[in-house]
């Protein structure tokens, strides 16, 4: 039996309380005639935002024949549940009613051993059959009593059986240490197996809880899985973050998204004369918040969390003039794909703390040039001009790393780079895309990019060496560069990144074995939270624009204006607004005819506007770069 972390026992003992439940009947389902149908709730990378699960429960309290599954990623992603481990996230699933899930990869994220624990606590089946641990062994066996595999719904005299799979990435797209050995067996083999073992015991249909997603860069994917395996009926899918519905070789595809911005809803009709048919409805935030009364308990355990939270999280630790980007407002996560002021700030406070460590290692010393990358898939959250809170650098950097150096030559250093970039795609006007968690965002160097060389294959490093990095400059401390000599394999530096991509993660196995300089603290609540506590002594901090880290060969020069979609925050068509562009001093502007706010000429690159109705109210931060066409017309 494995013992609760101080975390996880604490989170356990706060939600002893019991509220009344208040529901609606509006979306009850009856059987109707000589049919009978089956409603499937689903859910999918959550990610921790579970404040509406107190509607997910309403839900299929109220639909007769009812079963509400998810399909991984739930328990990691805000300050919330990072904090609790992701027990949070767990306890809310409890009480909203759960049947079942499968792991996501970040389900892992905390190690291997509270993900045990928090499938321990769940008082549903946690499933993923091609899932072992380091001797072999299916890793979920035997808790609660499941097998770790698969588990049987039987809703109005049908059975259901459901069938976990966790996608195969997940050995590089969690931490490695973490994961201590833990073995992710083939897809489709174990999809084929397991379809064929539920249909042997007797189930009217077959549904795959697969966090495998529909990105072109996985493999495979759940597409591939449905052209493949035979038996299946349903396919609820995760990890691509994918709005998505389909039906491939007769099986039905359903993703919702991602942070509970959609519920799925998939109806099973079992016909009398044997056959079924499959309907599937994507219900969004707005829907089903309109047909149900939230359940009150799952609300009120929510709310005791965060009051029992708040103290901590509300914590303010510094302070910014601007809007500090890492993703768009439409929810381009552009930190993978480009230069972004939170990613650059994420490095500069990586390289702050890990030149400290180095100085201070037996093996580093004062004199060994430090150098930055933290991959921006982990760069999460936004935050807001105005006071920075503590649980605002949480959800920044949900991941619980820790800061680490290692021991590299400027060759060794070229070979990590080029696995940084060997994604990213330029169509015939220079804008970029191919978003990648592995993108590198930077700090005590600069990288000249070559898009147009062959990109970096994991499989064969020497094939793509030297092709898409065309140079690294090193930052000197009196602001001068230093080229880096691709060819030289002695001289030493530090570089300094995050335990995730140490260990391999991201397909940067090559830092896996490189000697060791210093492991230290964690990268959110000690590297980030004090590295802006610094830089607000005496006042708020401008970081200003990007500072061009990262530049790409062929891509556009030119001047550009930024066209921001402002009527959709509440900015009426004619308004009088004040506008900052990186974090420089607020001029007026005027809401167009359409809806949108047209910018001053920006230089090329990316940009943050802060757009404000007053002195007195918050400003809007928006994101705008000719590099990967956001917010340019």
């Amino acid at each position: 039996m494995k013992k609760f972390s101080s975390k996880v026992l604490s989170v356990l003992a706060a939600i002893a309380i019991v509220v009344p439940c208040i529901l609606t009947s509006d979306l009850v389902v009856q059987a109707a005639g000589n049919s009978t149908t089956v409603t499937i709730f689903h859910t999918n990378d959550m990610h921790g935002e579970i404040e509406n699960l107190s509607y997910v429960k309403a839900l299929k309290d109220v639909t007769e024949n009812s079963i509400l599954v998810d399909a991984g990623d739930s328990t990691q992603g805000t300050a919330l549940t990072t904090y609790s481990d992701g027990a949070a996230a767990i306890s809310l699933m409890n009480y909203a009613g759960y049947d079942g899930m499968t792991l996501g990869n970040h389900e892992f994220d905390y190690g291997v051993e509270t993900t045990l624990i928090n499938a321990q606590y769940a008082k549903f089946p946690v499933v993923a059959a091609n899932v072992y641990n380091k001797e072999g062994n299916l890793l979920l066996a035997g808790v609660n009593g499941n097998n770790g595999q698969n588990f049987i719904v039987e809703k109005a005299g049908k059975k259901i059986g459901f069938f976990g799979i966790s996608t195969q990435e997940t050995a590089y797209k969690s931490d490695p240490t973490g994961l201590d050995g833990t073995i992710f067996a083939d897809v489709i083999a174990t999809s084929q197996a397991q379809a064929d073992y539920l249909k042997a015991a007797g189930c009217d249909a077959v549904v795959a809880l697969a966090h495998v997603g529909v990105d072109e860069s996985s493999n495979p994917t759940s597409e591939m899985l449905a052209k493949s395996v035979s038996g299946i009926d349903v396919i609820i899918d995760g990890h691509s973050h994918t709005e998505y519905e389909d039906k491939i070789n007769g099986i039905t595809i359903a993703q919702t998204g991602t942070k509970l911005a959609n519920i799925g809803k998939v109806q099973i009709t079992f016909k009398a004369n044997g056959t079924k048919s499959i309907k599937n409805e994507l219900l969004n935030k707005e829907t089903y918040k309109a047909v149900v009364v939230p359940d009150a308990t799952c609300a009120s355990v929510y709310g005791l969390y965060t009051d029992m939270m708040k103290p901590i999280l509300d914590t303010v630790i510094g302070s910014t003039t601007e809007g500090l980007i890492a993703y768009a407002g439409d929810g381009q996560r552009v930190c993978r794909l480009e230069e972004t002021v939170m990613g650059d700030i994420v490095a500069d406070s990586m390289l702050a703390y890990g030149k400290k460590l180095v100085a201070e290692s037996p093996v580093g010393g004062k004199n060994i040039p430090v150098v930055a990358m933290q991959n921006g898939g982990g760069v999460r959250a936004n935050i807001d001009a105005g006071d920075i809170t503590y649980g605002e650098v949480i959800n920044v950097l949900p991941y619980n790393n820790t800061l680490g150096a290692r021991m590299v030559t400027p060759h060794q250093l070229y070979a990590t780079l080029e696995n940084g970039v060997c994604t990213l795609t330029m169509d015939e006007k220079g804008v970029l895309g191919g978003l990648d968690g592995r993108y590198p965002q930077v700090s005590g160097m600069r990288l000249v990019v070559n898009v147009a060389g062959q990109a970096y294959d994991p499989e064969n490093p020497a094939a793509g060496e030297g092709s898409r990095i065309a140079a690294i400059y090193l930052t000197n401390a009196d602001g001068t560069e230093t080229l880096l000599n691709r060819a030289d394999d002695i001289t030493k530096l530090a570089l300094v990144s995050n335990s995730f991509e140490i260990s391999g993660g991201d397909g940067y196995i090559m830092l896996s074995d490189l000697p060791f300089v210093a492991e230290s603290a964690k990268l959110d609540c000690d590297v980030l939270a004090d590295y802006l506590r610094d830089i607000s002594v005496g006042g708020a901090f401008t970081f200003g624009a990007t500072q061009g880290r990262v530049t790409v060969i062929q891509q556009s020069t030119a001047a550009f204006h930024a066209v921001l979609p402002v009527s959709a925050e509440g900015f009426a068509i004619g308004t009088n607004v004040q506008v900052s562009i990186d974090g420089t001093e607020y001029k007026s502007n005027v809401v167009g005819a359409d809806g949108n706010l047209v910018t001053e000429e920006l230089t090329a690159g990316a940009h943050t506007i802060d757009v404000r109705l007053d002195e007195i109210s918050g400003p809007i931060s928006y994101f705008a770069s000719n590099i990967s066409g956001i917010n340019v017309k």
